[in-house]
């Protein structure tokens, strides 16, 4: 089974209508797919793009909203979990939020002052 969101759905559903078992995108060359793309990126003044780094993003972006690691292999179709981690690029800003959430955990403990600064000062001596 294919897993469609609503949009790529309502892509599909703007194509001709044609045969149960045609071709989605009939007259294109499939191992052409990756020329076309560059030509759309080039066009789109989108650099260092091709069809496979879409695979990249869309991986990443669904690790970043939230969605298992696990569910996203299966949605690419990864054999091991370790090809998704090759996949899923986390960005600064997602990294940064991620390792902020400890300031709710540690800033009940030890509020950031002055007093907690001469206290790690200290420390160094």
């Amino acid at each position: 089974m294919l897993a469609l969101n609503g949009l790529a759905i309502r892509v599909l559903e703007g194509l001709p209508k044609s045969a149960p078992g045609d071709l989605v995108l009939a007259g294109v060359d499939g191992q052409k797919l990756n020329v076309y793309a560059k030509r759309l990126f080039q066009h789109l003044n989108i650099d260092e793009a091709s069809f496979h780094s879409l695979r990249h993003t869309a991986a990443s972006w669904l690790v970043m909203q939230g969605v298992d690691p696990y569910a996203v292999g299966q949605v690419l179709g990864h054999r091991t979990p370790r090809m998704t981690q090759r996949y899923a690029h986390l960005s600064p800003q997602y990294m940064a939020g991620a390792v902020g959430k400890l300031d709710s955990v540690f800033g009940e403990v030890m509020p950031i002052s002055a007093p907690a600064v001469g206290l790690l000062e200290a420390g160094r001596n």
